[in-house]
């Protein structure tokens, strides 16, 4: 059945005044995520993150064993770190903890720690900076050095907000309660503090991760927002899944013995993997919900997000080389057509077909036909349905036939196109 015969046979609606709904954003959602890979850019970032762990260990037990606080601080983020995963043994995280203690405490070692944990935690924020660019259909504008410093800037603010959450949640239990009595305050009071810091440590959660979309991707956003609907899914999705696995590891522990260290680094291995994946969904659900509030105020933003770039310097640079590039290659292409000598900027780019530099055309063609948006995705379905191709003079708008799901049919007429295509542009470039 024909393509127009199939899509004037379904189900029909006048809208009066048609809108995306929440269906429309969550569908452009997971299509942008499918389109980014996700779990390759949680993966980068994730692998990095840990890679910065260890440094920031030693630069930790170093310090302290320079002030003499090494057993008491030592047992103390042995047990921090129990308390959030149960499955890690106490003995052994301490044993460990020592070992790095007793092989480190020079002032050398203190700062090429910080360098290599500084350097790892800026290759995460630099992968989320491309996450974010990419969602928003950007590209960086600033220089390399720029960005470099950019990247600085903001490690040093991630380290410092890690370090005060950390604190927060080191201030509570029999911590707390230690620290209540060095103060003299009341057990009320201490239990107070325990009620409160959990939505306090939400709060600080959510101002960070919004102000990292908001600062994340090289545009300007309409305005910012303490809380956005992405950064609060994020939150509360860590948090949960943190809750939940923590009662799980507790209650329903499998793993005895020797697999207890092993299957707890698992754990948080995979726990920051799918930390990173919901960030930036959350991001991605910002930027198309975005996307749906423009097109419902009658802008252009099918394609783009119609937001202006925040720097352009980099962007100018390559827009530059790509329009250079496809005007060479018209350039070529045009010249083996017509078989006319061309008048055009001297460059290295192009040279006389007799140079041991070009590239001529080869025996065989090296095409096997039109790519996927030429022939599987056409741009104009024909004026049927709608009396009309009618296209909004300003915005471009374009009333055409909506797509079609993808079935077996269509697919197997698209690609007997295809090979058709190809026969014939084989023919036409023959040996």
């Amino acid at each position: 059945m024909p393509l127009t015969r199939r899509l004037a046979r379904k189900q029909r609606q006048t809208y009066q005044n048609p809108r995306p709904t929440v269906w429309f954003v969550l569908r452009c959602t997971i299509t942008r995520l499918l389109e980014l890979q996700v779990w390759d850019v949680a993966a980068t970032m994730t692998f990095f993150l840990l890679l910065s762990v260890l440094p920031a260990l030693i630069v930790l037990v170093s310090v302290v064993s320079l002030l003499g606080l090494a057993d008491e601080t030592i047992g103390t983020v042995a047990e921090l770190i129990h308390e959030l995963i149960p499955t890690l043994d106490t003995e052994v995280i301490t044993t460990t903890l020592m070992a790095f203690s007793e092989t480190s405490g020079s002032v050398l070692t203190i700062v090429i720690s910080i360098l290599g944990s500084m350097f790892s935690a800026g290759r995460v924020i630099a992968a989320f900076h491309r996450a974010m660019n990419t969602l928003y259909g950007t590209r960086e504008g600033r220089n390399f050095f720029m960005m470099r410093a950019v990247v600085f800037v903001e490690t040093i603010v991630l380290m410092v907000s890690s370090l005060a959450l950390v604190g927060l949640i080191i201030i509570g239990g029999d911590f707390s309660r230690r620290i209540g009595g060095m103060l003299n305050l009341s057990e009320e009071s201490v239990n107070a503090w325990n009620t409160v810091k959990w939505p306090i440590l939400l709060l600080v959660l959510i101002l960070l991760i919004t102000a990292a979309y908001y600062r994340g991707p090289n545009v300007n956003l309409p305005r910012y927002r303490f809380i956005t609907a992405g950064g609060a899914f994020t939150v509360l999705t860590l948090f949960a899944g943190l809750v939940l696995t923590g009662w799980l590891l507790e209650n329903f522990s499998i793993f005895d013995g020797v697999l207890d260290t092993f299957y707890g680094t698992i754990y948080v291995i995979l726990f920051l993997w799918v930390g990173a994946i919901v960030m930036i969904a959350g991001a991605a659900w910002d930027a198309e919900y975005l996307r749906a509030k423009q097109l419902a105020e009658g802008l252009p933003a099918w394609d783009r997000l119609q937001l202006s770039p925040e720097h352009t310097r980099q962007l100018e640079v390559l827009d530059y080389r790509s329009r250079f590039t496809d005007y060479v290659g018209h350039v070529v292409v045009y010249s083996v057509h017509t078989e006319e000598p061309i008048t055009t900027l001297k460059t290295a780019q192009l040279a006389e077909n007799k140079s041991i530099f070009a590239i001529n055309r080869p025996r065989r063609s090296s095409s096997t036909g039109k790519p996927y948006r030429s022939v599987f995705v056409p741009e104009d379905f024909g004026d049927n349905i709608y009396e009309g191709q009618r296209v909004h003079p300003e915005t471009g708008a374009r009333l055409v036939y909506p797509p079609q799901r993808p079935t077996r049919s269509n697919i197997n007429e698209r690609r007997q196109q295809l090979q058709e295509d190809s026969s014939g542009f084989e023919e036409r470039t023959g040996d």
